[in-house]
């Protein structure tokens, strides 16, 4: 439905209007955070990909059956109510901890530094 694309627009476009206006950094914490934003960007999926893998792998190895089709990206396997909450959680706690952190100390190196 095209007016949902547009809504959608809209809505992205006054939010960030909206927090670009009242929420300006005010703590030492916040202005490092968007200082490393463009380097979280770019580090981030060689982060959460390999996560990914090793929390399925964790789950096969606690007798969860995860398979994946030949050609796709999403797996039909039947889990147990706590599995992929479970795992939703885990990776994406570490993954934001990891993503900054490594994005903060690559700001930190003599040759990223002008880049990120």
């Amino acid at each position: 439905c095209v007016g949902a694309g547009v809504f959608s627009v809209a809505w992205s476009a006054a939010m960030l209007d909206t927090f670009r206006l009242w929420s300006a950094p005010s703590s030492p914490l916040q202005r490092e955070l968007g200082r490393s934003a463009y380097a979280a960007y770019l580090v981030h999926p060689l982060l959460v990909v390999p996560l990914t893998a090793l929390c399925i792998a964790l789950m096969r190895a606690a007798g969860a059956e995860i398979d994946f089709p030949p050609k796709g990206s999403s797996s039909a396997s039947p889990l147990a109510a706590g599995w992929l909450a479970l795992g939703w959680a885990a990776v994406t706690s570490a993954s934001i901890v990891m993503t900054w952190l490594v994005a903060a100390a690559l700001r930190r190196l003599p040759g990223c530094r002008q880049v990120l």
